[in-house]
């Protein structure tokens, strides 16, 4: 077994669920290629291995959903905590303001660092199919809050319920939450709306298929593509005041065409946005900085995907498919910049190795690192161990951080196999880690990802490109954790 070589041997150490790291994590320092990983939570045998979805803490944390096997009742859960994790909140809990009403689901959630919101089906007395869902939103310190339950009124539409579950959810740190909802009865069908610590915003109302996209930045700004005055157009600023950035019709900056279809919008910067869109030239281009001096990142042929923005408007992206296919990025120079392409040599593993494919959305962070997902092809890969994971850093270039069929040492003389590796970045798109979605990578460069074992555990796995001044703490563990973990990736 061959470990990846970058300047230095690149290993991972995973410590148990107590372990503390220190605050100089965040230096970012640059001394090796080297990764830290650690264990968020070992998954079985207390929770089924699967359906299981999370979103990464900033503070490395993970949110995640799962089924506990004692109860056979799902749940959204936070590691940490006695037992390994903590319980948002489990199937068959009271059902907060609503008395004497029990929550199952979720249904449909998101969490940002500390904000969070889920959807639920209600059990109880007076429950029927008719008022039976229910939204909740809140913090880590406040717990949750009813946001609307199915069969209200909407407040600010007099003559209009709720009816059926919210859809398109984004949150915020703070609890704030965006959503869309079917409404029943009144002149339309759908609405959007904010809610913010308990004061509820109306958006916008229209038909169900009049909003393509939507972010929600930290401090609370909201960006849409929508079609809600007879033309699409990105709108973005406060959720009661949203104004028009960019239309289809217009010309598109930089380029001698104009948009033909407004497509995706994340956040690159406080009122700024970047933009997906197709043109009339057949062309799709990438725009960052609408809603400042808007400029063209990239216009090209081939298909243009998977867009997402770090914090001040650096853009990373997937062009074409099949054989044409790679992902490109900013963060290595002011023009982008090819990180990886199908049938480049994958650094770092044997020479008949190379990328096959890329898998979900690139991601970005303000370090100018790059996390993507990748399935490999060559001589001596196949379905075992043909799926990885890579951080691009700026100082190494692209390092790999997992593959399938590697083995990982959890304890002297126990050794596993990853039998699969599941990258969260399947379910992240359109984010530059502020706008409201569930992510897998953080602004301190952590990736967390779902690992199967080939004895039939799960869990879920949190790596960082190792600082030299890091400290670290660990304890010991009973049975049903992992402690003192090692590997090398081959």
């Amino acid at each position: 077994m061959k470990s990846q070589e970058l300047g230095g041997l690149s290993s991972w150490i995973l410590w148990g669920l107590g372990q503390l790291v220190a605050s100089t994590l965040l230096a970012q320092s640059f001394g090796s290629a080297e990764f830290d990983a650690r264990t968020a939570i070992l998954l079985t045998p207390t929770f089924h291995a699967s359906p299981v979805t999370w979103s990464l803490h900033e503070d490395g944390r993970v949110y995640f959903e799962a089924i506990r096997v004692a109860s056979d009742e799902n749940g959204l859960h936070i590691t940490g905590g006695a037992g390994g994790s903590q319980a948002i909140f489990e199937g068959g809990d009271p059902a907060p303001d609503l008395p004497g009403l029990q929550m199952f689901g979720p249904s449909e959630w998101v969490a940002v660092d500390d904000g969070y919101a889920f959807a639920v089906r209600l059990e109880g007395p007076g429950v029927n199919p008719d008022n039976d869902i229910a939204l909740y939103a809140g913090t880590l310190a406040s717990g949750p809050r009813l946001i609307f339950r199915e069969g209200d009124e909407v407040p600010l539409l007099p003559g209009s319920f709720f009816d059926f579950g919210a859809t398109l959810l984004r949150v915020n740190h703070s609890g704030t939450v965006f959503f869309q909802v079917q409404l029943e009865s009144g002149p339309a069908s759908t609405a959007w709306m904010v809610d913010s610590g308990g004061d509820l915003t109306l958006v916008a109302t229209g038909s169900s298929t009049a909003v393509r996209s939507a972010a929600l930045a930290s401090r609370g700004a909201l960006a849409l593509v929508g079609f809600f005055d007879g033309a699409w157009r990105v709108w973005a600023g406060e959720p009661g005041s949203l104004a028009t950035q960019i239309s289809e019709g217009d010309a598109a900056p930089g380029t001698v065409a104009a948009i033909s279809e407004l497509e995706t919008v994340s956040f690159s910067g406080p009122g700024r946005m970047a933009v997906a869109a197709a043109l009339t030239n057949g062309n799709d281009a990438l725009f960052s900085d609408v809603g400042g001096s808007p400029r063209l990142v990239e216009e090209s042929a081939l298909l243009l995907s998977d867009m997402t923005s770090d914090t001040i408007g650096r853009l990373a992206f997937k062009r074409g498919t099949g054989p044409g296919e790679a992902v490109l990025s900013e963060q290595g120079g002011v023009e982008p910049s090819v990180l990886a392409a199908v049938g480049d040599p994958a650094p770092g593993l044997d020479p008949e190795v190379e990328y096959f494919s890329f898998n979900g959305t690139p991601i970005a962070n303000r370090f100018r690192q790059v996390a993507y997902a990748a399935t490999l092809a060559g001589t001596g890969v196949g379905a075992g161990n043909d799926f990885s994971l890579w951080i691009y850093d700026p100082f190494f270039g692209d390092v790999v951080v997992a593959r399938e069929g590697s083995t990982i040492q959890i304890a002297p003389a126990d050794t596993r196999s990853l039998e699969s590796i599941v990258s969260g970045f399947s379910f992240v798109g359109g984010s530059n880690l502020q706008d409201g979605v569930p992510k897998s990578f953080n602004q301190r460069g952590e990736v967390a990802f779902l690992a199967n074992f080939t004895d039939g555990d799960t869990a879920i796995l949190v790596a960082q490109r190792q600082s030299p001044d890091v400290t670290v703490f660990t304890d010991g563990f009973e049975s049903g954790n992992l402690a003192n973990w090692s590997s090398q990736v081959p």
